[in-house]
């Protein structure tokens, strides 16, 4: 029930592939800037979106896309903080950037879903 159709399309698994290679930038800024107490939250943020990334990409149900909008919702937040606020560095600016597309991908799959979900509901003369 949570799962939309598997044919759907790709946004979900592209989405997936941006958590993975985010999840992975993110844990490298602890070899890459100065350890420090907004490099180890940022880089703790590695372990959720690889676990969403591996989930879109496996078996993209609703439930992971919308743990996956929430979540770099936050992340993304914290990261535009994070550069006017904290310190500024091409993690900061380039993890907001994905995070967005990463949202807009999530969200999109799901309201396809929803409609082709709707869609075939109507058509089998269920409820509206």
């Amino acid at each position: 029930m949570s799962r939309p159709s598997p044919g759907l399309d790709r946004r979900p698994r592209v989405a997936g592939v941006l958590l993975l290679i985010t999840a992975t930038t993110h844990f490298s800024q602890l070899w890459a800037l100065h350890v420090t107490s907004t490099v180890i939250g940022s880089a703790a943020f590695a372990v959720p979106y690889a676990a969403l990334g591996g989930a879109l990409i496996a078996r993209p149900t609703r439930i992971a896309a919308c743990l996956a909008i929430v979540a770099t919702a936050i992340g993304g937040t914290s990261g535009v903080i994070r550069v006017f606020v904290v310190q500024k560095n091409v993690f900061s600016v380039v993890h907001p950037l994905l995070d967005v597309v990463i949202i807009a991908l999530s969200a999109a799959w799901l309201i396809a879903a929803s409609r082709s979900r709707r869609r075939s509901v109507n058509s089998a003369g269920g409820p509206a």
